[in-house]
């Protein structure tokens, strides 16, 4: 407990940490970070482990990126950890794993657009759908893009990816 910060002990004690937890969640990680090493620690250790993707040309999230390609739990959103975890109804989380949550219309703005987007549509029959303004509109379009939800097809139209 009197002992000072060396680097030495790092490892050790984030060894122990990972053997407390339920899971590990790496936001920021270089190839061979602390981090890194504290995921490593919790998945030998049999506990959930979840990485946060970034910038794809950012040197801090090459960690992350590496976690997820060897099986990490992609996170973009709380309720991807709360639903792994079992602490909220999958029928009400919005995630990015598509195995995980069943979307539909109740599911909130994100759940409609999803439903809509079952056939191909441009940005005014979203909006007229959706009742939302167009600001609104696209950060929902990126967010969902960005987790795998949607995508826009060749004639500019979207689509549900699920």
């Amino acid at each position: 407990m009197n002992a000072r910060p060396a680097p030495g002990n790092f490892p050790i004690r984030n060894r122990i940490i990972a053997g407390m937890s339920r899971g590990c969640i790496v936001v920021q990680a270089g190839r061979r970070s602390g981090a890194s090493i504290t995921a490593r620690h919790a998945l030998e250790q049999g506990r959930e482990v979840f990485a946060v993707p970034g910038p794809f040309d950012s040197s801090l999230s090459v960690g992350c990126h590496a976690l997820i390609q060897e099986g990490a739990k992609l996170v973009c959103h709380i309720d991807d950890i709360l639903v792994e975890f079992g602490l909220i109804d999958t029928t009400k989380a919005f995630s990015c794993s598509i195995d995980t949550v069943q979307l539909s219309a109740s599911a909130g703005p994100e759940g409609k657009l999803i439903c809509l987007c079952r056939s191909a549509k441009t940005l005014p029959e979203l909006m007229e759908g959706l009742d939302l303004p167009l600001s609104q509109l696209q950060a929902l379009l990126f967010d969902l893009q960005l987790a795998g939800r949607v995508r826009q097809d060749i004639s500019g139209r979207w689509i549900s990816a699920v």
